[in-house]
């Protein structure tokens, strides 16, 4: 208790004398209170520049706009569809085909002699007839009909009047060499379902292309949002340089050029924030675009600045560049893709190898003919024949009078040049289907590695950047001591906040490289999807 009165008494000196000092000190010369960047710049990724109302987006909500509203996914999700469409085209070549024919005709001839049987010749002629036909898998084809005629006519010669014909016949044709099996007719739909596999791979590279882009925007407007803050604090740190040489200046201990050079300074740092304000704006506008994120939150989005809401994060992920190739194999769609094109090559390689032969067709032909009608009076017949239509139908559908056909036809081409042509054509589209297919193995070797590069670089960067900004945060510190001591000019304090801001602004690009070559390499390896959780629908 002794103790406390002379210390009560040092402490109230001290401040007492604190207090004459600073008085002592033009107003001008009191510099603002220091700000530590380094504790500052922990990955300050919010914006504090925003007043009013403004877009707060994560990386969830950047994702699902992209995949709803993105235009290139929606142009490229219509062409499933499509390719559906045209493979239901392709199996409609094998559809039945119904038809039908009615037809009315009536004749007046002038007669030339009395076997014509009547002065003025008359005919009336009704028609009616139906058929099936249909294209066969196998190359084949068939045709069935049936006919109905009716005809009354004033010729004395005609016992029947009205007469009715009636005819069921069937017509098949086989291909044996050319155009014969299932494969080669079906061909057309193997490649339309093959096309519409392609297509889904194309849609499914689109949004990862497209996922990607909007991510890495996303990551990319959040590193310009940290860069802005390392400039406004080199700004604050030019702004305090200024304000201590302008008042040293006024009291005689500093030319005016340090004024002139702290001028400049602020200067710099300041077209150097309105750029980057404006690289702001650019950025935002390009994940607008990418995530269409008016089309569900209106077209007020374009005038407002984004907020973003997700920090990037740096979590260490296994970098093997053999796991990453077998993941690609099994996961990227332009490697999928390949197989597909490859078995609609080797489809049409042997559908025009297959045309190199001879065409030989097996044709069969069979009728039923029937008729009937009403007798003239004293007009012999036979008696099956006169009970009108109905005696024509069930004459010909009794099977006694009938016509059979069997026949083979040979065409062989001379030269046969064109399907020669279109044969080694096809080898060599294979060939250079491969040929390409062996490059995007190739390339899909060099993108992995060159993924796995950039994130282990990323990842090292982290480190050593980090360890150099905060040494640079040192220097800095140190650097201004000297300064006040009159060692150093303001040009070296300029130098050295902008070496200090340089070292902070490559920290920043490290962790946001990082964020972005880990998506980078999610998408070399065709696994971005999964990596969201995402199922795509087709």
């Amino acid at each position: 208790m002794n103790h406390a009165v002379p210390w009560a008494c040092v402490i109230v000196m001290f401040l007492l004398a604190s207090t004459a000092v600073a008085g002592d000190i033009p107003k001008e010369a009191a510099p603002p209170p220091e700000v530590d960047p380094v504790s500052r710049l922990e990955i300050i990724y919010k914006r504090t520049d925003i007043i009013g109302k403004r877009l707060e987006l994560g990386i969830r909500e950047v994702i699902d706009s992209t995949l709803k509203n993105n235009f290139d996914i929606g142009i490229e999700r219509i062409s499933v569809p499509i390719s559906e469409l045209a493979t239901t085209e392709r199996r409609a070549e094998f559809d039945p085909v119904l038809g039908s024919l009615f037809t009315y005709r009536r004749t007046i001839e002038q007669a030339i002699n009395v076997l014509q049987g009547a002065i003025i010749p008359q005919e009336r002629e009704y028609d009616a007839d139906f058929s099936l036909g249909q294209m066969l898998p196998t190359g084949g084809s068939y045709s069935f009909s049936f006919r109905n005629q009716r005809l009354r006519t004033n010729d004395i010669f005609v016992p029947l009047n009205p007469r009715y014909d009636v005819v069921i016949r069937l017509d098949v044709s086989q291909p044996l060499l050319r155009d014969f099996g299932i494969a080669i007719n079906t061909k057309n739909i193997h490649q339309a379902e093959n096309e519409i596999k392609i297509v889904r791979q194309n849609y499914r590279q689109q949004i990862m292309n497209a996922l990607a882009t909007a991510i890495n925007t996303y990551w990319e407007l959040i590193f310009t949002i940290m860069d802005l803050e390392v400039r406004e604090v080199s700004l604050e740190q030019a702004r305090q340089l200024l304000e201590e040489n302008e008042a040293k200046f006024r009291a005689g201990t500093v030319p005016r050029t340090d004024v002139l050079q702290a001028e400049a300074g602020v200067a710099e740092r300041t077209t150097d924030i309105i750029l980057m304000k404006a690289r702001i704006e650019t950025v935002e506008d390009q994940l607008k675009r990418v995530t269409n994120i008016a089309a569900e939150r209106g077209g007020d989005s374009w005038k407002l600045p984004v907020a973003p809401q997700t920090p990037p994060t740096v979590v260490d992920v296994p970098m093997n560049v053999e796991q990453s190739l077998e993941l690609a194999r099994g996961f990227r769609p332009d490697y999928r893709k390949f197989l597909y094109e490859l078995k609609n090559r080797n489809i049409e390689l042997s559908y025009t190898r297959n045309q190199l032969w001879p065409s030989l067709d097996l044709v069969f032909g069979g009728e039923l003919a029937g008729i009937g009608g009403t007798p003239r009076p004293g007009s012999i017949i036979d008696p099956t024949a006169g009970r009108g239509y109905r005696s024509a139908f069930d004459n010909a559908t009794s099977g006694d009078f009938y016509t059979v056909e069997v026949g083979l036809v040979l065409e062989i081409p001379l030269g046969n040049r064109k399907r020669r042509s279109a044969f080694r054509t096809a080898k060599l589209e294979l060939a250079q289907t491969s040929l390409r297919f062996e490059r995007l193995k190739q390339d899909i070797i060099v993108e992995t590695r060159q993924a796995i590069r950039l994130l282990r670089t990323a990842r090292a960067q982290i480190s050593s950047t980090d360890v150099l900004r905060r040494a640079q945060w040192k220097k800095l510190q140190a650097e201004r001591k000297r300064f006040a001591a009159g060692k150093i000019t303001s040009f070296d304090v300029l130098v050295f906040q902008e070496q200090f801001a340089r070292a902070q602004q490559r920290f920043i690009r490290s962790v946001i490289a990082y964020s972005q070559a880990f998506i980078e390499l999610q998408r070399v390896q065709g696994t971005l999807l999964a990596h969201f959780n995402i199922v795509v629908t087709y």
